[in-house]
């Protein structure tokens, strides 16, 4: 799909804070993925706004009927973080549930206690 917003605010933020050329490409590019972003936020307001429609209406309460900023706001984290894990390339694959590697590179069983146990209580998965 074509994107909505506009190119010219796009390459005036873009020369205000480059000391090159733009060029069209680049511009077109920033232009889509802030046009992903603010689709996959306005999907997770609704989806937010929804939420908070049906716990108003358990609790008595008449639902509103204008998306406010309430929701967009709980939106905005959810779309980032999902944005930062697909930009982001460390991906350490699957580990065993078994083992954990410990800072020194050894493996040691889950079942060996690291920390300390708390003499009071005598629980030995408590830590102080």
């Amino acid at each position: 799909m074509i994107g909505m917003l506009p190119l010219a605010p796009i390459r005036t933020l873009l020369v205000q804070n480059s000391p090159f050329h733009i060029s069209d490409e680049a511009v077109r590019e920033i232009r889509d993925f802030l046009d992903t972003i603010a689709r996959d936020i306005c999907k997770k307001s609704v989806q937010e706004f929804t939420i908070y429609n049906k716990n108003r209406e358990i609790q008595g309460l008449g639902i509103k009927k204008r998306l406010d900023a309430h929701a967009v706001e709980r939106a905005i984290p959810l779309v980032a973080d999902n944005i930062y894990k697909r930009l982001s390339h460390n991906n350490m694959g699957l580990q065993p549930v078994e083992m954990i590697v410990n800072p020194g590179g050894t493996k040691m069983s889950m079942d060996t206690s690291a920390a300390t146990p708390d003499t009071a209580t005598n629980d030995l998965w408590e830590v102080e």
